[in-house]
């Protein structure tokens, strides 16, 4: 196994590694995807490097210039060329440092590459972490699911140390074959746009997301690693055709033969970028003249105000509004889409109808107000809470919890109607500005099954030690 560094899990690369490589299952660093030799593509400088974050790194208050930053590190070329390119770079701008790489518990060799990951880090001066997913895997969406589990412990991660940026390493073939599968898959303007090259926090105190690495070949970040004489690891999945994206990948030669190389695709995904940020700002623009959001996760739309719009941009800021109130990660189906804005621009709600674990109802006799909240039966399950560690609950709060020494079991789950009653006969009065639709299905923080905190509605238990700090963070996707 020559192409292998000795004590490294199967399929890591050395540099130079021998034509017969790819025999034994590996990736040979001398070709590119589709068959296309790499030996014009120049490796990454230092110099490039800093040019490709300037353009790219976030302008926010939420991402201090001297704030920590992060890469997540596969252990694969791309996050390899990346976590060598940033780390150079944090150096140079005196900021802290740490490589992320998460180990999700669904193939057995992931613990052993982590370490792998950790040892060639180590040797070079690099600090490193590996975070562990404790969840079980479900048995289908399994690449959904160890996406959202991945982001969701480097976000956290990120946030408990100060760290205001988190790299990735999405390169310029991800964008490519990114704009085909959703292509095949029916998607519409933001399917089909460029990923962003940063996307703001998802809650308070957490890292922005940047991708430097957007405009660049995955070739110069395979040699980047070879004139840094740095191994990497490959990932067997790769070669899975079970995957779509590894079945457009075989085929991405046949592609540019007809001219659609990744460099003409992902020009297109930007083109449609701009078009969704267009359409973004005149969904923003409908937001506020036609929607009341509340916090406590609800909304309230004024129909005629929302009629006064376009199709398009109707669909787009509805189909946004029930993904985040539902907590779901998409929008539903443009189909589905298009039938329920015909029956609320129509009076054709009647009694309410669901979607997208949203109930939609009008309010009063007149139809002009419709009422959007979340479903019931669709609200995630108790979880527990620990004292002083953020959870997420409903993919659509965000909880910490402070307390005194003495405190019993706490866990989050739906206030209920029970609930609902219970503050009905203690304080009324909080009850009034909330629809008792919506306030059932606020998260109601208990202590060993007794009713403590409901924060949507400003309740604590009297003589409580139990703060609860809660952020809706469903709205920043609004």
């Amino acid at each position: 196994m020559g192409a292998q560094k000795q004590g490294a899990p199967k399929g890591a690369q050395k540099q130079g590694a021998p034509k017969d490589a790819q025999k034994q299952g590996a990736h040979n660093p001398g070709q590119r995807r589709g068959g296309e030799p790499l030996t014009d593509l120049p490796p990454i400088s230092e110099d490039q490097f800093q040019d490709m974050m300037n353009v790219c790194k976030p302008v926010s208050v939420s991402a201090p210039a001297d704030g920590g930053v992060a890469v997540a590190v596969s252990g694969g070329a791309d996050s390899m060329a990346l976590c060598l390119l940033a780390f150079a770079w944090a150096k140079t701008q005196n900021r802290p440092f740490m490589a992320l790489t998460v180990d999700h518990g669904i193939r057995p060799a992931a613990k052993t590459e982590a370490r792998q990951v950790q040892q060639w880090l180590i040797e070079r001066g690099i600090p490193h972490q590996t975070l562990t997913v404790i969840d079980a895997a479900p048995s289908s969406n399994l690449q959904a699911w160890a996406r959202d589990a991945r982001y969701t412990l480097m976000e956290n991660w990120c946030a408990a140390h100060q760290v205001s940026v988190l790299l990735l390493a999405h390169h310029l073939e991800d964008q490519a074959e990114t704009l085909l599968l959703r292509l095949g898959r029916g998607s519409g303007v933001d399917g089909l746009s460029a990923m962003a090259t940063q996307v703001a926090p998802r809650f308070e105190a957490g890292p922005w997301r940047v991708r430097p690495l957007l405009d660049v070949p995955k070739g110069r970040l395979t040699k980047t690693l070879q004139h840094a004489a740095q191994d990497w690891i490959e990932d067997p999945t790769n070669q899975d055709t079970k995957y779509a994206r590894n079945r457009l990948r075989r085929m991405s030669q046949s592609l540019a033969d007809i001219g659609l190389t990744p460099q003409r695709l992902a020009k297109t995904a930007k083109t449609l970028r701009r078009t969704k940020e267009a359409l973004d700002d005149a969904a923003r623009h409908l937001r506020d003249q036609a929607l009341r959001i509340d916090d406590a996760g609800y909304c309230q739309m004024t129909v005629s105000a929302y009629r006064k719009a376009s199709e398009e941009v109707q669909l787009r800021l509805l189909g946004r509004l029930l993904s985040a109130l539902g907590g779901q990660a998409f929008s539903p189906r443009v189909e589905r889409l298009e039938s329920l804005l015909r029956a609320i621009l129509g009076d054709g709600l009647g009694g309410g109808r669901t979607l997208s674990g949203c109930r939609i109802v009008p309010v009063g006799g007149q139809g002009d107000v419709v009422l959007i909240c979340r479903e019931s039966r669709s609200v995630a399950d108790i979880i527990e809470l620990e004292v002083g560690k953020p959870t997420n609950w409903d993919r659509r709060y965000r909880l910490r919890v402070s307390a005194g020494d003495q405190v019993g079991h706490l866990t989050v789950g739906r206030l209920g109607a029970d609930g609902w009653i219970a503050i009905r006969k203690i304080a009324p009065n909080l009850l009034k500005q909330v629809p008792r639709m919506a306030g059932i299905n606020l998260p109601a923080v208990r202590q060993d099954d007794e009713l403590v905190a409901v924060p949507g509605l400003g309740f604590a238990a009297e003589g409580t030690e139990i703060t609860v700090y809660i952020e809706f963070i469903a709205f920043r996707r609004l």
